[in-house]
């Protein structure tokens, strides 16, 4: 995630979420109709059917039954059909465990019996003839020294030195709530590597729980050179790529909104807004590279919001109102 710091923290309008720092706990979404083009190719299971995403949709590829067989997600992209595992076993094999597909069997002197079930991004990985265990699939090997992000589906993993070292949010369902659309998961590379990529329209700006925040990217599939990040209104069209700087001097973006800072994503640059000519932002315009307003009673601030019509700012170094 890209942090941000300064001036945009100080945009009204808001909304609060925990942030990487201390991330919700994991619920695995609902399988969406739709899929994207980065999970071209991709197969999954829906009940007995195996499916393949075609860049847009998920499609039925075969219906395992009629070959005696059943649908089995073999990790967290791929699927396939394959024939029932034995459902009994011997005195000999007591205490053996094996995988069948998400979940983890034990031997109980007659039967294999469910012992573990593994929840995504957790797959099961046979790690002996003997042993098996839910286990983070091997998405960090190869990708890296020092502490990167990458993408598992929908999940930001965290690796350290090519090791998994956690999760640090799940794209599809930020707050474990379905209270933030879903996003996806993209590799922006550089120096943040993966990271979500919101929809048009959707939430992009996030409050953490430290009193920083962070941003994700704007795009469908692709992150798109023309969109930014309004802070109260999510992905929007009709802007710019912008030129991080440590101390960002805010700027007139398009449509009547303020840059008030740029999140470097390594492959994109996404400008952070605000809308001037918001209701709550006193319907104004962005002149002079700050928003204006003449609404008595509206919003002022010396760096991003000034009063017109005769009107002053109550505060010359803080968030102030419009006053006669």
């Amino acid at each position: 995630m890209k942090k941000l710091f300064g001036l945009v923290l100080l945009a009204v309008g808001l909304t609060a979420c925990s942030g990487e720092e201390d991330p919700p706990p994991y619920t695995p979404p609902a399988q969406p109709a739709t899929c994207t083009s980065a999970e071209n190719g991709n197969t999954r299971c829906v009940n007995t059917s195996l499916q393949t995403c075609n860049g847009s949709t998920w499609g039925s590829t075969a219906n395992c039954t009629t070959t005696q067989q059943v649908c089995v997600e073999t990790s967290q992209t791929t699927a396939a059909c394959q024939t029932p595992l034995s459902t009994t076993c011997t005195a000999g094999e007591t205490g053996n465990q094996r995988c069948n597909g998400t979940t983890v069997q034990t031997c109980n002197g007659t039967d294999w019996t469910t012992s573990d079930t593994c929840v995504s991004p957790e797959v099961c990985t046979t790690v002996s003839t003997t042993v098996a265990e839910c286990a983070a699939a091997d998405v960090c090997s190869g990708t890296g020294t020092g502490e990167h992000y990458v993408c598992n589906g929908a999940v930001v993993q965290v690796c350290e030195d090519n090791a998994y070292a956690g999760d640090l949010y799940d794209c599809a369902d930020l707050m474990g709530d379905g209270s933030v659309p879903a996003a996806v998961c993209y590799d922006y590379g550089g120096t943040w590597e993966a990271d979500c990529l919101a929809a048009i329209g959707n939430p992009c700006f996030f409050l953490t729980q430290q009193g920083g925040a962070f941003v994700w990217g704007c795009g469908s599939g692709t992150p798109s050179l023309t969109a930014g990040c309004d802070v109260a209104e999510g992905c929007v069209t009709g802007q710019t790529q912008c030129t991080p700087a440590q101390e960002f001097v805010p700027v007139c973006g398009g449509g009547n909104r303020l840059v008030v800072d740029c999140a470097d994503l390594s492959s994109v640059k996404v400008p952070l807004l605000i809308n001037c000519a918001s209701e709550e932002n006193g319907f104004g315009t962005c002149t002079g590279n700050i928003c204006r307003h003449s609404t008595t009673g509206g919003p002022c601030h010396p760096a991003l919001m000034a009063c017109d019509g005769g009107l002053t700012c109550s505060s010359t170094t803080e968030w102030g109102t419009c006053e006669t």
